[in-house]
């Protein structure tokens, strides 16, 4: 695992982003590391953007195929022992080696038999960065971004 900054000599949307880096030489099977973290929603928190995304994640992989690098995505009600996840994704890799995207949550994805939707509830997101085989492979996790409407 390591960190550093996305540089890039021609400007992007995501030149200089800040990232974890998860990189395995294993051969034959997909090696990980998983980030958790946890998230609170703020105080004047009031309700999810009817359009338009959430939540989003940026990500960065080495191939686009799933099976040499991917992230998944899972979040759980803090505190929850069901099992049940507020939201999940996985296999997520990019569509072109070496370049950002990301994983798109809408507010309508947090309200399902787990919510994450009122004031101060708090969520536990786990994030699983797989690779194997060499350094090429790789997932690369940056900025995770929340958009919400504020009640103040």
């Amino acid at each position: 695992m390591t960190a550093s900054a996305s540089m890039s000599a021609t400007p992007t949307a995501n030149n200089h982003e800040t990232y974890y880096q998860w990189t395995s030489t294993q051969v034959g099977t997909l090696n990980q590391y998983t980030i958790a973290l946890t998230l609170t929603l703020p105080k004047d928190w009031s309700a999810w953007p009817t359009s338009g995304n959430a939540m989003t994640i940026d990500y960065n992989t080495g191939l686009t195929t799933s099976a040499d690098n991917a992230l998944d995505v899972f979040m759980y009600q803090k505190g929850d022992t069901s099992g049940i996840p507020v939201y999940f994704s996985t296999n997520n890799k990019s569509s072109t080696a070496k370049n950002w995207t990301q994983v798109q949550i809408t507010g309508a994805q947090f309200s399902g038999t787990k919510t994450w939707d009122s004031t101060n509830r708090q969520v536990t997101l786990y994030l699983t960065l797989k690779a194997m085989n060499t350094t090429a492979n790789y997932v690369q996790v940056g900025d995770i971004n929340i958009n919400y409407l504020s009640g103040f």
